[in-house]
């Protein structure tokens, strides 16, 4: 990810910053001159560094609302004071204080007119602070993109690759809201493998796992983008359909059903399965909780119903 360096400030600010950092940085630094621009700016360029002119009377406010914000706070801030009058004085730690107080993570000033050892000390002090800023920006970037493969793991099932029981139920509750908001209806399909336990006794677990990864694989390219898929527990699978009516999760289910019994499962280069799948349907109506609780209860009460009927069928939520 390429470093980015901006710079809020008048135009004169902005310049001579420039100038101490552009030899590192060169076509990394952007300039924001409407203070009103910078957040819309940072949202735009995701730059790492963040350097404000310290006496500008918006600069506290500024920085606050940056760290507010949640997407925002990681970025390192650095206050740069313009019109240091020098004299062998440090900064007033009052000053300093109230800088790092409001959301700064650095402050620092530049001794009006400096040049010499004193220019150069304050370039490397100035760069010394970008790079410490970049360390925590990079570290924060490499945290985030660790908690994201993690989050990933944690719903995700290892053997078909498709979401977890976990993954339903975080995300069910938000299509029911959404579906509700939205006025749209939401049926969900639950489906189990028919006499699954044989085909574990008669041919090992090895080739039980192969076959529910290709009726995973299989049913995935039946279905929407918009779709959710998710392994419920041992052979059996979950499926939301958002803006789905009754009558037409009877027919998807119908057809997945139909797809699963007519073609074989090739499990062995010379070992061909038949399998069967029992399907229960729900669609949502008033009286479903927002967790969709009795929503999944009750396809699971028609898949119970398909397997008591014989198996190798669908009972759709208006036969429950």
């Amino acid at each position: 990810m390429d470093t980015y360096v901006l710079i809020v400030g008048t135009v004169e600010f902005v310049s001579k910053l420039s100038a101490r950092v552009f030899d590192r940085f060169n076509d990394n630094i952007n300039a924001c001159y409407d203070w009103d621009e910078v957040l819309p700016e940072i949202q735009k360029q995701q730059p790492s560094i963040l350097i404000i002119q310290a006496n500008h009377k918006n600069n506290f406010n500024l920085c606050r609302k940056i760290k507010e914000q949640s997407q925002k706070n990681w970025l390192y801030c650095i206050f740069v004071e313009d019109q240091f009058e020098g004299n062998d004085q440090c900064l007033p730690l009052d000053i300093t204080a109230e800088a790092l107080g409001n959301g700064a993570d650095a402050y620092m000033a530049m001794t009006s007119g400096a040049s010499g050892s004193t220019y150069e000390a304050e370039n490397r002090l100035l760069l010394a602070q970008i790079q410490v800023g970049l360390r925590q920006t990079r570290q924060f970037r490499d945290l985030i993109q660790s908690n994201i493969v993690l989050s990933t793991i944690a719903v995700t099932d290892s053997l078909t690759q498709i979401k977890n029981r976990c993954a339903l139920k975080s995300e069910l509750p938000e299509q029911i809201i959404n579906a509700r908001l939205c006025d749209q209806p939401l049926s969900v399909i639950m489906l189990d493998v028919d006499h699954f336990k044989s085909v574990n006794d008669n041919h090992g677990h090895l080739v039980g796992d192969r076959t529910l990864q290709i009726l995973v694989a299989r049913l995935r390219n039946q279905l929407r983008v918009q779709d959710g898929f998710f392994r419920y527990g041992g052979e059996e699978f979950v499926i939301i359909l958002p803006n789905t009516e009754a009558a037409s999760a009877r027919d998807i289910a119908e057809r997945l059903r139909r797809l699963v019994d007519k073609q074989s499962f090739i499990v062995q280069p010379k070992e061909r399965l038949h399998i069967t799948i029992s399907i229960g349907v729900s669609t949502l109506d008033l009286t479903d909780d927002e967790q969709g609780t009795s929503l999944v209860k009750r396809a699971d009460q028609n898949l119970l119903k398909a397997k008591a009927a014989g198996r190798n069928q669908v009972i759709p939520e208006s036969q429950s």
